[in-house]
């Protein structure tokens, strides 16, 4: 880094990363930085002026839960009969369902159960010994040529928990307009955790647009027309299923970067599959340790996914405008596969302690500042 140089990032208030891996895989707090210096640097290129890293806004967005005082809700791993664990994050309604499907296949193992269930859009996943394969997310080559200002930027929110909403909640910080469409009828899961979620609803207009309904339709179709971006976090068949697939977006506005959030990526195996980032953990490989199952504290796949989207979309801005980009959790968390086998990080209250100093609020703030 050009210390001098007022267009390059740097970064604010360096902390040693490796006590903020806390329930979570060696070198996860130095992936989520990495992450929002591909923000930032992105950033700098796109408006001309420098930006720079806040790391304990990072590591406290990482730390979501544990920052705003909520107790970790950790689905312990599920033995199977026929073989191995399963983690699941079904509702209570779904309890009875998943209990026939694995009476209907008594001798079915984690993987086969898994299989089953996701046929039935729950969210269950196997726990791996064997190491996945995802590859990383590409890296963009950044246009210095093209200039855009924070403000001139829309952006269209079609996301829930916490990946979507960490990446759009980091737009408004930077200071795009974000517009998040929630209908009565589907609710974000994360009102739940009222902290949580009030920490990345910040910036954001909420509309209730229920896009069976034709008024609704036409105020969302307008609204597409205007913007630069869609992030949309639902699973595969979902927008095709309402009439938006990526060639009707396009025909309504041919500037639109639509971002999809998956939990696995396209041309896998598991790419249609539901899961939250516990679940992508246990079927990365990174949550069996000796040969038993280790469920992650916190679902870190989630905010490394949103912190990459973050980067991606701002990396897309500054050149061609792609029709469409896909982040996944799986691929968030792939440089982190080369420690599947080493143990997760410990608890460390004190280090959550002085992220809440540092933060000064009930919110961890913006993860890239202007300089």
């Amino acid at each position: 880094m050009i210390a001098d140089d007022p267009v390059r990032p740097r970064t604010v208030h360096a902390v040693d990363h490796r006590r903020f891996d806390i329930g979570m895989p060696p070198g996860t707090a130095s992936l989520a930085v990495a992450y929002a210096r591909r923000a930032a640097e992105a950033a700098s290129v796109l408006t001309g002026t420098a930006w720079e890293v806040v790391e304990p806004a990072v590591l406290a967005h990482l730390l979501l839960p544990l920052f705003v005082g909520d107790a970790p809700d950790i689905r312990p791993p599920r033995e199977v009969p026929g073989g191995g664990w399963v983690h699941a994050d079904l509702l209570p309604e779904d309890e009875d369902l998943f209990a026939t499907l694995a009476a209907d296949e008594p001798e079915a193992d984690a993987e086969r159960l898994a299989a089953i269930a996701q046929e039935c859009r729950l969210p269950v996943t196997p726990y791996r010994a064997a190491r996945a394969t995802w590859a990383s997310a590409p890296t963009a080559a950044l246009d210095p040529g093209r200039r855009i200002g924070a403000r001139d930027v829309s952006v269209i929110d079609m996301t829930a928990m916490w990946a979507g909403p960490l990446c759009t909640a980091l737009l408004a910080d930077w200071g795009a307009e974000v517009v998040t469409v929630e209908p009565a009828v589907r609710p974000d899961g994360l009102r739940g955790a009222p902290a949580q979620f009030a920490a990345l609803d910040r910036g954001k207009r909420r509309v209730p647009w229920d896009l069976r309904e034709r008024e609704d339709r036409e105020a969302f179709e307008a609204a597409v027309g205007r913007a630069d971006v869609l992030v949309e976090s639902f699973s595969p068949r979902v927008l095709p299923n309402l009439g938006y697939d990526g060639a009707t977006l396009a025909r309504l506005n041919p500037r639109l970067t639509v971002v999809h959030i998956r939990a696995f990526p396209a041309g896998t195996a598991e790419a249609s599959w539901v899961a939250f980032g516990r679940g992508v953990h246990a079927a990365s490989g990174l949550g069996m340790l000796g040969g038993q199952p280790v469920p992650a504290l916190l679902a870190y796949p989630d905010p490394l996914a949103g912190l990459l989207a973050f980067a991606r979309i701002l990396e897309a801005l500054t050149g061609p405008r792609p029709g469409e980009i896909e982040v996944s959790l799986a691929e968030a968390i792939a440089p982190l596969l080369a420690v599947a086998g080493q143990p997760l990080g410990g608890r460390d209250d004190a280090a959550v302690a002085w992220l809440r100093d540092r933060a000064g609020g009930a919110a961890p703030g913006p993860v890239v500042v202007q300089r």
